[in-house]
């Protein structure tokens, strides 16, 4: 039906007649209020905090489903905020608004604005909501008012250094064109609805010409980005001061002979995020992440791996992208990890991403690890600190700044379960392993060998991911305040120092049992127990520990680097190393000449940590030899089944590019692992 409005003391906008689509404001929880007819342009009061308040919403054009049209709509007002959305003011800019009447009594409100200087004029709707009855697609609207949808787009919009998509649409009826745009708006990428939900609409009348049309709803939008207004009066929480390390502000990144290979690397990895080639429609709350491995389809094991995205890899690749200066694919994949966060906060070693396993209903034979869980909090506060030392109030300002630190500190929160708190524990002050874990066996069912499931906590302790949740805790205690995590820090420290070094070996102990040490010599126990011994001021260990890692060093036909372990069985047990070298069952990793390029990479990350960066572009340049001509590096030059493959690794890639970005910049390299 044609509804003819009356507009309050409003223009005389020829044709304005606006079709049933007002419609879509008769739901209850919908919000604009006007001001009283008294005082038509009265401003909202604002604290005194939001002048400096920034938002970050999660955009698209559905609200049904995630699509690839999901962007950041960034404002200075917390438009999920209902009173903020319904004190609208009447003037924006050079906007100047009236209130539109209709007879019909389920319009409840509707707006028209006009710019003072051009004449241009919309209708502006706003829908908010915590209920998916209360939002349909505004075409709807006008299709049920007579009007015919002549086109359907998107469009995306630029704006304050983020990209949205609006869904764009052109209507007519009889003499009359509109130009219509809207899209949807969550808190964060986890869009749950309960959370409150957001449809803005804009419908331009077409006059002289679409590109005026489209101009006019731009200067608009934003208008709508630029307002600052918070009626919020809860009480603001002071915000801790972070403590960051000293970085040169006056450092430039440099360009280096090595940038081309970083330029390759940081490719690769974007290539792996989903939805990608490899997996074209992930799982809804899988989007972002980036698949492990790029393996070929014809491989035996494709059909197991393809979509695996592990949460360290997803870690390692926020550091890496957050080193390069490439913000917005770290931000995403930290906001699928919100995502996959498990009800207590959990998280599983691996994800699916081509369905939604593991999850809370099914996740038998998933397992938790508590240093991958740990690189990830570490990723986010790392991304995090990169950005406070360009706004040391982000903190108080940004609130999807605000979210992913509470995703470090549920992260943190759960990890905290799992330090032994007895002091009669060999294991005191460490962090257990997590749930779950992995074995092999003979099957007579398949005439082969098969790995099986043992589900159950993990009483053992690593000692490198010790290093991992040392560093997570004590830079979240850094920018958060929390002296809870500080405490947790400091003793796992003291506990690291008198409990795992082995002044033998000259090196960490791979890890500590109910009943003692494990002795087992691990690469990542010397070199990353190098920069763990530098960060804590024990500088003459953390020499003798990175020497000791030259004892992994192997030279093959594919060049030189560093393997992951020495004097121990490939498979651990002589049953489980016979079965699967049943004419050598004694054999062992001094008998394979693998390279592992991620662990070689970290060795040469530990070297530039000492100041030999000469050693460290050793290991590069000769790590540099692997990379493919896509940008990817394999895992290992060797394969050993169910460990270690060939295949192009999202791990190694990613430390390659961190490993360039430190020898780069120095204010990098300051930020990570710092003292």
């Amino acid at each position: 039906m044609d509804l003819n409005h009356r507009m309050q003391s409003g223009p005389d906008w020829k044709g304005a007649r606006a079709p049933g689509l007002w419609l879509c404001c008769v739901f209850a929880a919908l919000g604009f209020a006007w001001s009283s007819a008294d005082d038509p342009d009265v401003t909202p009061v604002r604290d005194a905090h939001s002048s400096s308040r920034v938002y970050k919403f999660t955009s698209d054009t559905s609200h049904y489903f995630s699509t690839s049209h999901e962007g950041k709509f960034v404002s200075n007002t917390n438009y999920l905020y209902k009173p903020n959305l319904e004190n609208l003011p009447w003037h924006l800019g050079d906007w100047k608004g009236w209130m539109v009447q209709s007879d019909d009594p389920n319009i409840l409100y509707q707006r028209y604005y006009e710019d003072e200087k051009s004449g241009a004029g919309i209708y502006l709707v706003a829908v908010h909501g915590t209920n998916e009855s209360q939002f349909h697609t505004p075409e709807v609207c006008y299709i049920g008012d007579g009007w015919k949808i002549e086109e359907r787009r998107y469009k995306s919009i630029s704006l304050r250094k983020e990209t949205f998509q609006v869904r764009y649409a052109i209507a007519k009826k009889g003499e009359f064109r509109h130009l219509i745009l809207y899209w949807y708006l969550w808190p964060d990428s986890r869009r749950n609805i309960m959370d409150g939900l957001v449809m803005f609409r804009l419908s331009v009348k077409i006059d002289t010409s679409l590109e005026h049309a489209e101009q006019a709803a731009l200067d608009f939008i934003r208008q709508l980005s630029d307002l600052k207004l918070d009626l919020d009066k809860k009480e603001v929480a002071e915000v801790f001061v972070p403590i960051l390390p000293q970085v040169d502000p006056d450092t430039k990144r440099v360009r280096t002979k090595w940038t081309p290979y970083k330029e390759k690397a940081l490719a690769w990895l974007k290539s792996q995020v989903t939805p990608n080639a490899i997996v074209e429609e992930p799982a809804q709350d899988r989007r972002h992440l980036l698949v492990s491995y790029r393996v070929p389809k014809d491989s035996e094991a494709y059909p197991y791996v393809f979509s695996k995205a592990s949460l360290y890899d997803n870690a390692l690749a926020i550091i890496a992208f957050s080193m390069a200066g490439e913000l917005g694919p770290a931000e995403r994949i930290i906001e699928a990890a919100s995502r996959i966060l498990s009800p207590d906060n959990d998280l599983w070693f691996t994800f699916n991403t081509h369905n939604s396993w593991p999850n809370k209903d099914d996740h038998t034979g998933a397992i938790v690890r508590s240093g991958a869980s740990a690189w990830l909090g570490y990723a986010i506060v790392y991304h995090l600190k990169t950005r406070l030392v360009e706004n040391p109030k982000l903190l108080a300002q940004d609130n999807q700044a605000m979210n992913h630190l509470k995703i470090a500190r549920s992260i943190a929160d759960r990890i905290l379960v799992r330090q032994v708190k007895d002091p009669k524990d060999p294991r005191y002050g460490l962090f257990t392993g997590g749930e779950g874990r992995y074995s092999y066996r003979w099957s007579e069912e398949q005439k082969g060998i098969e790995e099986y499931f043992i589900p159950g906590p993990v009483p053992w302790v690593s000692i490198e991911h010790n290093f991992d949740i040392f560093f997570f805790l004590r830079d979240l205690a850094r920018i958060s305040g929390d002296r809870k995590y500080q405490s947790a820090a400091t003793l796992l420290k003291q506990s690291i120092l008198e409990r795992a070094w082995n002044e033998t070996l000259r090196q960490f102990n791979r890890g500590q049992r109910l009943d003692g040490a494990d002795p087992v010599q691990a690469l990542d126990c010397a070199s990353w127990g190098a920069m763990f011994l530098q960060a804590v001021g024990q500088q003459s260990l953390a020499e003798a520990s990175l020497k000791t890692a030259s004892n992994y060093f192997v030279r093959s036909e594919r060049g030189g680097g560093y393997k992951p372990y020495i004097n121990l069985l490939l498979y651990e047990g002589h049953y489980v190393n016979s079965l699967f070298f049943q004419d050598d069952p004694k054999k062992n990793w001094n008998d394979l000449p693998l390279i592992w390029p991620e662990g070689s990479l970290g060795v040469a990350m530990a070297y530039i940590k000492m100041g030999n960066n000469r050693k460290a572009v050793e290991i590069l340049e000769s790590v540099l030899s692997l990379q493919d001509p896509d940008g990817g590096l394999p895992y290992a030059t060797e394969s050993l089944r169910f460990q270690f493959s060939q295949n192009p690794s999202v791990a190694g890639t990613a430390w390659l590019v961190m490993v360039i970005s430190a020898l780069e910049d120095e204010n990098i390299l300051k930020l990570f692992w710092e003292r």
